[in-house]
């Protein structure tokens, strides 16, 4: 472009009306204008339907141009610019319209639900932008959601960036299209999933994927099982057999942790060599235990019971195994029958009680049952069933405790005679308790979990979000008779959470769940800096540059905040400044 000659107004020669520009890609905003003497370049934008000047080290002038500079765009600059050109003889100004588009992004949230758990959601805090010379990027501390089982549940699927009047959503499962049915569903043209009374076959990996034109993105999100009771899925039935065949007994029970079985022939725990115990993991995910005879003898039949177990519960089958006697032949088989060893049973008080007669044979036509020389019922509480099954109700330590002798006869007047020792327990019960309110990052706590009631020796535990006490400094259990404390010395937002205390003796097993919340502390951190803008026209500018947060969220984790560095006066040519905590990324 030629210098004029002689005075002429200013007047613009040059601009682009519209520019496009990615998110996170430079954008340059050029004016070329002319006159004599030299016009004087200012930049306006667009806000809230006033203009307002744009000034800073964005803004590059040159001769006969000026070049509004983006080196990273961002959304937020989208955005109508006026470049105004004026000298002594006049003015002129373009405008510029600013388009960016963002890549296409698919978030989705919660990015990790539990089911049978209680867990939480924290964000992390994060500075808002004031001004267009400071970037962060908020981050997201995604810890599990509580979802219990049995409840609905949604995942929620934002779309933002590329064309999103025309994006096309899709759900999977475990990398396979969904399937919706009567508890499952989409709504919202696809951007919420809706899970309705979960279940332990809904957990698994989601997916959320779009398209919009030639871009695609997707975002995934788990539903996985947190602590759960055990639930039997498959048992045995009742079953009679000549003697000498093998037998196999199966229980399959679902729960997290994965249950432990036990096995009991009429409330006794059976071992090997006699029995052949076994358990695995099928691929549903529940535990299958069987129990294996080689070959089936009379002293093999009665009374069996599978039970799971873990931290949460328990829950047993039982089912009778009859074996005919091997000696006798056709047309009436009948086993002559043998008693067991005494066994000792331990039982809630309060809770009703089914006794059966340790002894082995079959059939056997009828049972008697005594306690301290009198013959049974003796009482309202007490009924003998016809299969000989003693049932004492609601049973009494007082009571109800002592030795309870059965004699079993069989059809030719064999009999045998049964021992059990009836111990009845209180269960541990404990006082309900919960932390003080309003802790924060630096206090102290205690907790007191004390049993109020129950029959020694008693265990005291304590665990953490469903899963053992993590091992911590700042953490001290102490323990007496009937009360455990939990000391937490400098709390920290890594203490958050919900705590269980456990109590058990042989009878029962009680729990009790508080959640602890620990809060950051409450400041407004300041700190300045300073950074120089050069301009070739109009020298240099120095600006001050204030930052506050705000305080940390429930479970959040603090850190020091730092200066970000600056090399002197060296131009800054409109990048924006990181944040800088070292708990997120700088930029």
């Amino acid at each position: 472009m030629s210098k004029p000659e002689g005075n002429s107004p200013p007047r613009i020669e040059h601009s682009i009306p519209n520019v496009n520009a990615r998110t996170g890609n430079p954008a340059d905003l050029v004016c070329v204008a002319q006159g004599n003497p030299p016009p004087t370049y200012r930049w306006y934008r667009e806000i809230a339907g006033s203009m307002q000047e744009v000034r800073g080290g964005s803004v590059l002038v040159r001769p006969l141009q000026s070049v509004l500079q983006f080196p990273r765009v961002l959304p937020e600059d989208a955005a109508r610019y006026v470049c105004v050109v004026s000298s002594l003889l006049g003015e002129d100004r373009r405008e510029v319209t600013l388009t960016v588009s963002t890549a296409l992004a698919v978030h989705l949230r919660p990015q990790q639900q539990v089911v049978g758990v209680i867990l939480y959601l924290v964000l992390a805090p994060h500075l808002r932008r004031n001004k267009s010379d400071y970037e962060t990027d908020p981050c997201v501390f995604s810890h599990p959601q509580k979802v219990d089982a049995g409840t609905a549940t949604t995942f929620n699927c934002s779309v933002v960036g590329g064309g999103v009047t025309g994006t096309h959503l899709a759900w999977l499962k475990n990398g396979r299209p969904l399937t919706e049915g009567a508890r499952v569903s989409v709504l919202a043209g696809g951007e919420v999933l809706l899970v309705r009374a979960v279940r332990k076959e809904d957990r698994g990996m989601y997916q959320c994927f779009a398209r919009s034109g030639e871009e695609s993105a997707q975002s995934s999100g788990e539903l996985t099982l947190g602590a759960v009771a055990p639930e039997l899925q498959s048992t045995f039935i009742e079953q009679t057999l000549q003697p000498g065949p093998p037998v196999s007994l199966r229980c399959a029970a679902s729960g997290n942790p994965p249950p432990r079985f036990t096995w009991l022939l009429d409330g006794v725990v059976v071992h090997p060599p006699e029995y052949v115990l076994g358990s695995f993991l099928d691929s549903a995910g529940d535990v299958v235990s069987h129990l294996n005879i080689s070959s089936a003898r009379v002293p093999h039949g009665g009374l069996y019971t599978c039970v799971a177990r873990n931290m949460l519960g328990a829950v047993q089958h039982s089912a009778t195994l009859n074996i005919y006697d091997e000696q006798v032949v056709a047309p009436v088989p009948t086993g002559p029958p043998s008693a067991r060893l005494p066994q000792n049973l331990t039982v809630v008080a309060g809770t009703d009680v089914f006794l059966r007669c340790p002894v082995a044979g079959f059939p056997i036509s009828s049972v008697t049952w005594q306690r301290a020389g009198d013959i049974l019922p003796s009482h309202l509480r007490q009924r003998v069933f016809p299969n000989g099954t003693l049932l004492v109700r609601q049973v009494d330590c007082s009571s109800d405790r002592g030795e309870y002798l059965c004699s079993a006869t069989n059809q030719q007047g064999q009999s045998a005679q049964g021992r059990i020792y009836l111990d009845v327990m209180k269960p541990p019960e404990i006082a309900p308790f919960q932390f003080p309110s309003n802790l924060q990052e630096g206090m102290r706590a205690q907790v007191s979990c004390s049993i109020i009631s129950g029959d020694f020796p008693i265990s005291i535990t304590w665990r953490k979000d469903a899963g053992p006490l993590p091992q911590d400094a700042d953490v001290h259990e102490q323990q007496h008779q009937f009360v455990s404390n939990l000391l937490f010395g400098n709390l920290a937002a890594r203490h958050s959470g919900h705590y269980t205390c456990i109590a058990s003796n042989a009878a029962a097993v009680a729990n009790f769940t508080a959640r602890l919340v620990v809060r950051g502390v409450s400041c407004v951190t300041n700190y300045s800096t300073k950074f120089i803008v050069r301009d070739e026209l109009c020298g240099q500018l120095q600006h001050q540059v204030h930052c506050q947060g705000p305080s940390f969220l429930d479970g959040g984790t603090s850190g020091p905040l730092r200066p970000v560095p600056t090399s002197g006066d060296a131009p800054l040519s409109g990048q924006r400044l990181p944040y800088a905590d070292n708990h997120l990324d700088e930029s």
